[in-house]
This record gives C-alpha cells, structure tokens and sequence, in this order.
C-alpha cells in the first residue's frame, strides 16, 4: 500500500475545519440578523396632587366626623387604549405581528377616543376635589363659630368676681355688701356730744345710723345719715366723726374694690 505524504494528511484536516467555520459562520449570521422580540412596554400616567387629595376623600362637614368618599375613577376603554397602543407600536401583537402603517384618519380617532376618556376622568376628579374642598371649609367654618362662643363665656366667666359686685369700667368693681369681705380700719369714728344739745341742758344717749362708702384708696366717698336723731347737732356731728375714718385700701380676690359699710354711732352726754 501506498503510503501517503504529510502535506496531503494537512490539507484534509485544513479543508474539514475550514468547512465546519464556515458552516458555523452562516449560522450565526442567521441568528444575529434575527429580529429580536419586542415586549409590549409598560405605560405610566401621572395623576396630579389635588386628584390625589380627591381620590383620598374626606372632608369635616358639619358633624366634623363623616368622611366622604373620592371621585370615582373613569378611564379610557379597552378599545382606545389598545388603538393607542397600536398606534405607538407597543401592544403585545405588534411586537409579534407589526403592520407597515396606519391609516392618519384611525390614529387620529384612537388619539381622540383615549385622550377624551382621560380628559373625563381629570374633570371628575377636579369636580370632586373642589366639593371636597367646599364641605371641609363649611365644617371649619362652623367650628370656628362653637370656639368663638366658648371663648366669650369663659372670658365672661374670669373677668367677673360673681354675684354681689357690679364693674366699674375701669377693671375695678363696687361690692353690694361688706359682708364677706376682709377689711382694716385705720381711723375709727370718735362720736362727741354735740354743745348744742349740752347748752340746752339735754343729756340722752343717742344712736345715729348711717351707711357710708369706702372708696378704692380706703377713704370715705359718700356718708348718709338713715336714721332721725334730735334736731340738737346729733345729725351733724355723725357726719363730722364718719368723714374723718379711714380704711386700709380693700381687695377681694386680687382685685381693688368699693365696699359700702352701715355704722351705728352712739352718742353719750
């Protein structure tokens, strides 16, 4: 047998591997100029903030405690959507099936279609939020009313010092009785004889009623004489002897007051 020579040996083996790359060649070829296959995108919407507030509901009416529920939501249909989808190139069939083009008149009805639908639900949303905004400033406004109310008793209630005194516009108060009330008396009255009565020989006891009004620095404002004493200077002498007392200035709780006192003056001869 013929033996065979190295260079014929390498040329079967060169030729066999460069068949084999070439076959591999043409398949990878095939495989890169594949199209690859498209999945249909996801498409995001943004709502705006007060459609947001709206969709939450909610809102103080007048019992302050009911919450009204949000706008309902309407989107397009199925049927706008995908022609929108179709018309963009992002449905699931086109990603299998893409058609050459579409006729102006159809993607203009889809664009339509979708965009109203859509236009629809904002308007709803925006109708809902301003009711929503309504009934929370009626509830509001009817809290502010019960607060204002409240307030003005409580102050009513805190400025005033309660049954028996009356305000005498300038954050002081005149009390009805002294009954009640701590005082210091400074300089009592001093009641002495009258010389007419004495001249004339006359020489009772004589009690002198009067009611008298301490002012607010304790000094006696008003003195007036309620009973019917002898026409001897028994009237008079009362009169001189109340004037002439002093009290210490007098508070009740904090606050300066007036305080009118009823004094029994007994004369002795």
């Amino acid at each position: 047998m013929k033996k065979q020579s190295w260079n014929y040996y390498f040329a079967m083996a060169a030729g066999t591997h460069g068949l084999v790359l070439a076959l591999l060649a043409v398949a990878g070829l095939g495989w890169l100029s594949g199209e690859p296959e498209e999945r249909p995108a996801i498409e995001v919407g943004f709502v705006a903030e007060a459609a947001v507030n709206g969709m939450a509901g909610g809102s103080s009416g007048e019992e302050g405690n009911k919450k009204s529920p949000g706008p309902k939501i309407k989107t397009a249909s199925v049927a706008a959507v995908e022609k929108l989808q179709n018309l963009r190139g992002h449905s699931l069939e086109n990603a299998q099936k893409r058609p050459d083009k579409m006729t102006a008149a159809a993607a203009e009805a889809a664009i339509a279609e979708a965009a109203a639908a859509l236009d629809d639900a904002g308007a709803e949303a925006g109708t809902a939020e301003g009711k929503n905004g309504a009934d929370s400033a009626a509830g509001t406004s009817g809290g502010s009313g019960t607060a204002a109310g409240t307030g003005g008793s409580g102050a009513g209630q805190s400025s005033g010092l309660g049954d028996g005194f009356t305000a005498n516009g300038d954050g002081t108060y005149t009390a009805a009785s002294a009954e009640g009330i701590s005082y210091q008396v400074l300089q009592d009255a001093n009641a002495i004889y009258p010389e007419e009565a004495r001249s004339i020989g006359y020489s009772e006891a004589v009690e002198v009623v009067a009611r008298i009004m301490v002012g607010l620095d304790g000094s006696v404002e008003s003195v007036t004489i309620v009973s019917n004493p002898p026409p001897l200077g028994f009237r008079e002498a009362a009169q001189e002897a109340l004037w002439s007392m002093r009290f210490a200035p007098i508070y009740y709780q904090g606050v300066n007051i007036r305080v009118p006192f009823e004094k029994h003056l007994i004369f002795q001869p």
